[in-house]
């Protein structure tokens, strides 16, 4: 498949670019088709390839040893990843399969490592990239260590929020489902529907199909705040 400069403009690490500098790297690309539930990369590929998604939605996932899928990370349009085997040159260390019909596009390992040593910009915003995956990482680990699931459902809810693009009116698109947001903070999808209702309940959230409103986000971590202590 052909990737077009114009595609590229809606990656958020290319973004910036000269025009004339997307068109080069565009000629570079090769892009795939992955429908809904198809692997784009397996744990263990020694592929050191650069990925950019530029359609659609994925999913980056790992299983337990009892065979339960535990959903790490939700990649949207515009975003990129593999830079990690690009750097060191190790092997996959999840899986990432398509949530619903994608369009990713790929650069070998070699024009990866070009585009991170000789474009200053594109260093700087994965530097930038790398100190928000660092924290954020902190941060989950902290809500892990949370003994209770409510706190870590509604922690996640708190974390997604900031993450949305809606974030000031309060909107969550794209919500997991039960099992997947189960999966996420390590409870069970009951567990996770008992707490989506009680806040339902107390007026805090409204659910209106795949997203959901969080109506009362002052409340909600009061609520955190309190069930912590």
């Amino acid at each position: 498949m052909k990737i077009t400069a114009m595609m590229l403009t809606k990656v958020q690490l290319l973004a910036e670019l000269p025009e004339k500098e997307l068109e080069l790297l565009a000629a570079s690309l090769h892009g795939r088709k992955f429908a809904k539930g198809t692997f784009v990369l397996h744990k263990g590929d020694t592929r050191c390839e650069l990925l950019f998604l530029l359609t659609g939605t994925l999913q980056v996932v790992d299983y337990t040893e009892q065979g339960r899928e535990v959903l790490l990370h939700t990649l949207q349009e515009g975003e990129y990843f593999g830079e990690l085997s690009v750097i060191d040159g190790k092997a996959r260390s999840a899986f990432v399969k398509a949530s619903s019909d994608s369009v990713v596009a790929f650069l070998d390992k070699e024009r990866a490592l070009k585009l991170f040593y000789e474009t200053p910009l594109i260093a700087k915003k994965m530097l930038e990239r790398f100190a928000y995956v660092i924290r954020q990482s902190s941060k989950q680990q902290m809500m892990l260590s949370n003994t209770s699931a409510y706190v870590r459902i509604y922690m996640m809810l708190l974390k997604l929020l900031e993450k949305s693009p809606k974030v000031k009116q309060g909107v969550i698109d794209g919500m997991p489902t039960q099992q997947e947001f189960a999966g996420m903070v390590n409870t069970s999808r009951e567990t996770v529907s008992r707490a989506i209702r009680y806040l339902i309940k107390q007026g805090v959230i409204k659910k209106d199909k795949r997203c959901i409103i969080v109506l009362k986000p002052d409340k909600l971590k009061g609520i955190v705040f309190e069930m912590s202590r």
